[in-house]
């Protein structure tokens, strides 16, 4: 740990387990009310938590895909690889990528989870309606929590819903 940030892709941490074992080491970050954190998972991802956020992690990535946990907000600088996609599951939101940037806000007492994709594309699935819906850059998916209501629009500045994350307000 240095500061706000953790890496896991420094090689410094290493686990002596069999793969059953690996499959359920989960690592829980919880970051505080006015908190930021930065991680680097082990295969190179970069997550940057926004304040009041819960992201749950496996302590490393076994075969197939790369799967976590997001109650909050966070902004994801996905490696790419393209034979284990990775995978963000947001309430009943999943998010599926290859390798891009893109923002997610999923709040426990909000009513709608927000994505925002910067670069590369992401598919959004709901788990109620099973509806899964491809994004490009500049756009930002609303998901209505309480009608499992999916709405795709286009923004103009796609970086704004993530100047939190380089402390610009």
């Amino acid at each position: 740990k240095n500061g706000t940030q953790i890496s896991y892709a420094e090689g410094k941490i290493t686990y002596r387990s069999t793969p059953q074992i690996q499959e359920l080491a989960y690592n829980e970050l919880i970051v505080p009310t006015a908190g930021e954190c930065y991680i680097t998972l082990e295969d190179h991802t970069k997550v940057w938590i926004n304040a009041e956020s819960k992201i749950k992690y496996p302590v490393q990535f076994t075969a197939g895909e790369r799967k976590v946990y997001l109650e909050g907000e966070a902004y994801f600088d996905v490696a790419h690889d393209k034979k284990h996609p990775f995978i963000v599951r947001a309430g009943d939101l999943k998010i599926k990528v290859l390798g891009t940037k893109f923002n997610i806000e999923a709040y426990p007492d909000s009513e709608t989870i927000t994505t925002t994709l910067l670069e590369g594309s992401v598919e959004v699935e709901s788990r109620l309606s099973r509806e899964c819906i491809r994004m490009v850059p500049s756009q930002q998916l609303s998901y209505d929590i309480q009608s499992g209501e999916m709405k795709l629009s286009t923004i103009s500045d796609s970086k704004e819903p993530v100047r939190w994350k380089d402390n610009v307000w």
